[in-house]
């Protein structure tokens, strides 16, 4: 009911489709309106304006609809006039539209009702009265429940917008939850990378102790190898000068001579870490000429070599073959009555070279309580030390079986040593990362 705003506002729009001709219908709503309003505000003669312009234009196109409004403005319009003959007059041409809206509809019959109380018919003045009220119920019903369908829409959307609020929320929570999962995970790795770091540092230290202890080691042995040959040395060179004292036919001159032999070897084969097979069995071939002197026809030996093995190219450390027959002959075989039997054998077998020296001599004892390091001797046990250390560079390790000789007794048991050598061997000694 704020009618001066209203009419300001249905001006506005006239002022706005009035230059343009294709909006004369926009133009008579306008005034339609604009008359409606000049009739509540009671200023009948603008309201007689608008109202005959745009009644005349809706009664010549035919519009139902705005026809109907309009004939019910100018009927209001005699009313307020108090001009009841021309309202008679625009009540018999009124026509009746069932599509008008009820709101239409109701405003005419309240004018009707009017009318009637005018005219002193107060039997259709309460027909008219009656509809009006129940019109206006199903309007105030109709309104209730366009209220009631407003705020359950307004519910739905407060839920529905809640809905959404608390998806929001939930996906923040995972969210932050996500991030605390890859905080933790990060967490974790920068854990695990420094133990990871530690375990790797630790275990390079501990190498390098390793490789300081092994170098020492290394040290120590080359040191005794020295001092061990300083007395060799001086026999040696006090038998060149005996021997050179005695003829070559002399039955002394051959045993003095492969002393000296093994002598000069030993002196060589101690400089060196691994050596050919050949001057191996050079070696041995030389000491059991020169112990086959003192046994006589009872000492027996045999060397055998495969001939697919080249014996100037295969290397082995040095007095792996020399140790365990000087052991054989002065533990074994020595003390031993009767035959005298030591056989020295070199095979490939299975990609690896299995080199075999057994006897049939008085057995060995276990010197050390490792099932691996078995010894009869200290040589024994330098040897295992030497193989130790070279076994440390490698991934595939030579490897020691002693055990009873398949020759053997009861009362002589024998011995079997034998050694595997895996084929390409490295003889280079461990160095520390």
């Amino acid at each position: 009911k704020k009618y001066p705003e209203a009419l300001e506002l249905f001006k506005k729009g006239y002022e706005l489709v009035r230059p343009s001709p294709e909006y004369v219908y926009a133009q008579n709503v306008c005034m339609l309106n604009i008359g409606a309003i000049y009739l509540l505000m009671g200023q009948l003669d603008s309201a007689q304006y608008y109202l005959d312009h745009s009644y005349s234009y809706f009664e010549k196109i035919g519009n139902s609809s705005a026809l109907y409004h309009a004939q019910t403005q100018v009927f209001k319009l005699a009313l307020k006039k108090g001009n009841i003959a021309e309202a008679t007059k625009q009540l018999h041409s009124m026509t009746d539209n069932l599509q008008a809206e009820p709101t239409l509809v109701d405003i005419r019959k309240k004018f009707l009702q009017h009318y009637y109380e005018e005219t002193g018919d107060y039997r259709k003045a309460y027909q008219y009265l009656k509809e009006n009220m129940r019109m206006d119920d199903s309007i105030r019903n109709d309104r209730i429940r366009m209220r009631v369908a407003e705020t359950d829409l307004r519910y739905k959307q407060d839920t529905t917008l809640m809905k959404q609020r608390l998806f929001i929320q939930k996906q923040q929570s995972d969210m932050q939850s996500l991030e605390l999962s890859v905080y933790i995970w990060i967490l974790v790795c920068v854990i695990l990378l420094t133990v990871a770091a530690f375990i790797y540092f630790y275990q390079k230290k501990q190498r390098a102790f390793l490789l300081a202890e092994t170098r020492n080691k290394i040290i120590n042995l080359r040191m005794e190898n020295i001092r061990n040959r300083v007395s060799p040395h001086f026999i040696f060179n006090t038998l060149n000068r005996v021997i050179s004292h005695y003829n070559q036919s002399d039955s002394s001159y051959k045993e003095l001579y492969n002393l000296i032999k093994i002598m000069r070897l030993n002196l060589r084969l101690t400089e060196k870490l691994c050596i050919p097979l050949a001057e191996e069995i050079d070696f041995v071939r030389t000491y059991l000429d020169l112990e086959q002197e003192r046994f006589g026809p009872s000492l027996q030996t045999e060397i055998r070599i495969d001939p697919q093995i080249d014996a100037d190219r295969f290397e082995l450390p040095s007095m792996m073959i020399q140790i365990p027959v000087e052991n054989a002959i002065k533990h074994g075989l020595r003390g031993k009555k009767g035959e005298k039997r030591l056989s020295v054998t070199v095979f490939r077998q299975d990609g690896n070279i299995i080199i075999s020296i057994e006897d049939n001599g008085a057995g060995f004892r276990l010197q050390t309580g490792r099932p691996d390091m078995q010894s009869t001797g200290t040589g024994l046990k330098v040897l295992n030390q030497t193989i130790e250390l070279l076994n440390a560079g490698n991934s595939v390790p030579i490897t020691i079986l002693i055990k009873k000789s398949s020759q053997g007794t009861d009362e002589n048991p024998g011995c079997l040593i034998q050694f595997t050598l895996p084929e390409g061997y490295s003889y280079a000694l461990p160095e520390g990362k």
